[in-house]
Formats: C-alpha cells, sequence, structure tokens
C-alpha cells in the first residue's frame, strides 16, 4: 500500500474513532489535545489500526505517539511493503 494510502486509511479510521475531531487533520494534529481522546480511545484506534493493516505494533512505541504524523510514521515502519 502506497505512503498516501495508508495516511488516507489511517485518517479515515481516526474519523469513525473521533467523529467530533477536527475536519482537517495534520501531522501535527495532537492525539489527545486536539482530537479530545484519551488513552483508551487511543488504545481502541491502535487496534482498529493493527486490524486494517494486519500489522503488529509494539506497545512501547505506540504509547509514545503523540500526533498524528507520529503515528502515520509508526505505521510505515511496521507496514509490509513499506
Amino acid at each position: 500500500m502506497e505512503t498516501c494510502s495508508r495516511t488516507n486509511e489511517i485518517h479515515r479510521l481516526i474519523f469513525l474513532r473521533y467523529p467530533h475531531c477536527p475536519k482537517t487533520l495534520t501531522p501535527g494534529t495532537h492525539i489527545e489535545r486536539d482530537l479530545g481522546g484519551d488513552s483508551l480511545s487511543y488504545l481502541e484506534l491502535v487496534m482498529d489500526i493493527k486490524n486494517a493493516f494486519d500489522i503488529s505494533l509494539p506497545d512501547k512505541e505506540a504509547g509514545s505517539v503523540q500526533t498524528v504524523g507520529e503515528l502515520v510514521e509508526l505505521v510505515q515502519k511496521h507496514a509490509p511493503g513499506k
């Protein structure tokens, strides 16, 4: 899957998980502060992403993510066919 397609899919999953988030996401969008998320909703988002991309994301790396851009980079790093 291309980088742009992965990014679009991650954005789609964010919009599903955070229905009240801003309609425009940037790499600097902060997951908790800007999207109104908490640790549980973020954990659910990570599970959504793991299922959508059929990948494994190390808990330590996923736990350190704060922005949409960092999340996209993490998926890129662990997705097959980078």
